[in-house]
């Protein structure tokens, strides 16, 4: 099979596997074959609800910079029924499932998930393809990015987000402070160096611990680094030393969550660090 197949496959077994309450959230999973959007919908219309189809959705649209080449985008159809009417099918009621609730769990269990060992899902867009007072389609797409990162980005020699987390590590350019001047009837310009100034990065991503405790701890250990504001190390995932840098935000995305799948605590957050010199 090829990896897009393969990929395909492991997204359908994610939410095959997907649990609430100790019952699967989907009586239908299946990797469809019609890209059309019409078609789709109307063929998981027809299925046992809750309903999932996977489908491939070609590739995004990249950059000119950027060589290597666009990234696949899979799309998966939620489909979620209600035969009580009203605002059922989205809001859910005491024996059914709504819309809103599958589609975050399906988004907390695919986005950022790991698939054929080195693809990574990251969630481009969601939104709502057809809805009546019974019956909701939803329509949510994964960009599959091929990892780069080798390892977890470190601080001071210690992987501070935790080696369950998900990490992206933005660097900011190197700065310096110049003066100009000019003398008239003379071309040019003169420049005097004054040195340089401090460089911008970021992690950003969801921190994952096995349990509520453990990701405590996590952040307690970054609140602690905000505020000693110790210069260290920061070594990114692909090797990129940056010394003389300090913990100057550390800043919690939303509230706590916890992973549909593996019980997981999860926090989405972003660092800001700054490295003084550069």
């Amino acid at each position: 099979m090829s990896e897009l197949g393969d990929i395909a496959v492991a997204i359908s077994d994610l939410l095959s596997a997907l649990e609430s309450g100790g019952s699967n959230v989907f009586a239908t999973v299946d990797i469809h074959q019609v890209a059309d959007r019409k078609a789709a919908t109307a063929a998981i219309s027809r299925q046992l609800k809750p309903a999932a189809f996977v489908l491939y959705d070609g590739r995004g649209s990249k950059s000119r910079q950027e060589p290597v080449p666009a990234a696949a985008v899979m799309a998966v159809l939620l489909a979620v029924e209600n035969l009580r009417g009203g605002d059922t099918a989205l809001t859910g009621d005491d024996n059914h499932t709504g819309a809103f609730e599958v589609a975050e769990l399906a988004a907390a269990t695919l986005d950022g998930a790991v698939v054929e060992t080195d693809y990574r899902l990251m969630m481009q867009d969601e939104h709502q393809v057809v809805g009546d007072g019974r019956a909701v389609v939803f329509e949510q797409r994964y960009r599959v990015e091929r990892l780069a990162e080798v390892s977890a980005p470190t601080f001071d020699g210690s992987a501070i987000a935790g080696s369950d987390s998900v990490v992206t590590v933005q660097v900011g350019d190197a700065r310096v402070e110049v003066v100009e001047f000019g003398f008239p009837g003379i071309d040019g310009v003169y420049r005097h160096h004054t040195g340089t100034r401090g460089r911008e990065v970021r992690w950003q991503g969801r921190l994952v611990a096995d349990n509520d405790s453990a990701l405590n701890t996590i952040e307690a250990d970054l609140d602690q680094l905000v505020v000693e504001q110790l210069p260290a190390t920061m070594v990114d995932a692909w090797g990129r030393s940056y010394p003389e840098c300090v913990l100057d935000e550390f800043k919690r995305d939303g509230v706590r969550r916890r992973h549909p799948m593996t019980g997981a605590a999860v926090q989405a957050f972003e660092l800001v660090f700054t490295q003084l010199q550069a």
